[in-house]
């Protein structure tokens, strides 16, 4: 059966002996239950959905990563993994304080799948006290 959701984009990939890719970009506040925000999107590449690192069934990319992961085809490289940290995984964030010259964390959860930031870092929405919803760069969390 035929996608029915509205794709915003599609490319088709033709690189110097190498078989076409194709790509399908969908906006991924279509998949809202599976943590899907405005502005990312949910790619498909030769008819399957891109998967996260932990082979997570939904994956969100923002333009920017896109964008590099359309780079990285072109040049025959195949894109960086991303972190296993699926949605409610519990994290520690550092807040910018220290005491006693070590670094303070404040203590939530993982409020969507990683996406890669145009920075090309991957990137988790958390929840925190005060701030809301924030992007957060995944190399720069604790495990708690």
């Amino acid at each position: 059966m035929a996608e029915q959701r509205k794709k915003t984009a599609s490319l088709l990939l033709s690189v110097d002996g190498n078989p076409p890719v194709s790509l399908e970009c969908f906006p991924a506040e279509q998949w809202p239950a599976a943590g899907g925000v405005p502005g990312l999107f949910r790619v498909r590449q030769g008819g399957k959905w891109l998967r996260g690192h932990g082979g997570e069934k939904y994956h969100f990319m923002t333009p920017e990563a896109l964008g590099g992961h359309i780079a990285q085809l072109l040049c025959g490289h195949e894109p960086a993994p991303a972190p296993d940290l699926p949605v409610g995984t519990p994290v520690r964030v550092p807040n910018g304080n220290t005491f006693a010259g070590l670094p303070l964390y404040d203590a939530t959860r993982t409020a969507t799948p990683p996406f890669q930031a145009a920075d090309g870092r991957w990137h988790v929405h958390v929840l925190l006290y005060g701030r809301g919803l924030v992007a957060v760069p995944c190399d720069t969390l604790k495990h708690r």
